[in-house]
């Protein structure tokens, strides 16, 4: 019964290590397009530049 126990544990564990690793990446990559789209606004919305 013990080994069951433990086992159950580990797994749940993993799962768990699993789960918050996706979430990191998911929020970091949100982040990251967040941060494009807002660069991206902002050339949009930036006077347009004289060459030269």
């Amino acid at each position: 019964m013990n080994e069951i126990k433990i086992t159950s544990t580990s797994i749940s564990t993993s799962t768990i290590t699993a789960i918050t690793a996706i979430t990191a990446i998911t929020a970091i990559t949100a982040a990251t397009n967040i941060i494009i789209i807002i660069i991206m606004i902002n050339d949009l919305n930036a006077p347009p530049k004289r060459t030269p």
